[in-house]
């Protein structure tokens, strides 16, 4: 299936469906993945909640709102893949579970993804060390990765934002305002 195809299949999905978009899982479960935005964007940020009432929180999504703003995007110029974590799994499933993540990324085909968090960074790269990765632009699959904090991360601790901040002017200066 070419590019184009998925992201008309894609569009095709939304506007029958909503946002809401089960993909095939080779773990043999179905993950729930919230598509926000332009699929077709060539930015994609990663993040991943533990539950449906953590997707609906509203202090997270409005800090990722100002996070977005702040480098003149909004999750309707950008892909924001909202990634609800499986609970009560094997590793084995779990790691079949970042299989299913990985296809996802490459299908997309992105000049940029965007890990935000330890949980997201994982399902990627199969690290923690986001403090060693941070302002790094990693290559994942042709496509750039770069890691930083998740929202909830920030709201925890404020001391973090300066670090997130920095992250965000990277992304602006390198793939926005070019």
């Amino acid at each position: 299936m070419k590019r184009n195809d998925i992201y008309q299949y894609l569009n095709l999905y939304k506007n029958l469906f909503g946002d809401n978009i089960y993909l095939k899982s080779n773990s043999g479960f179905k993950d729930f993945i919230k598509v926000v935005g332009n699929p077709e964007s060539s930015i994609v940020f990663i993040i991943e909640y533990k539950s449906k009432a953590d997707l609906n929180n509203f202090k997270l999504n409005q800090l990722l709102n100002k996070m977005l703003s702040s480098i003149n995007v909004s999750k309707e110029d950008v892909c924001v893949l909202n990634l609800l974590v499986p609970q009560g799994k094997t590793q084995l499933e779990l790691s079949k579970y970042k299989i299913d993540i990985k296809n996802q990324l490459i299908n997309m085909k992105s000049n940029l993804v965007v890990a935000l968090g330890e949980v997201s960074l994982i399902s990627v790269f199969n690290t923690k060390k986001i403090m060693n990765l941070r302002q790094k632009i990693l290559n994942y699959n042709e496509m750039d990765l770069l890691v930083t904090y998740h929202p909830a991360d920030l709201l925890e601790n404020p001391d973090l934002k300066r670090y997130a901040w920095e992250d965000f002017k990277l992304i602006r200066d390198k793939y926005i305002n070019v």
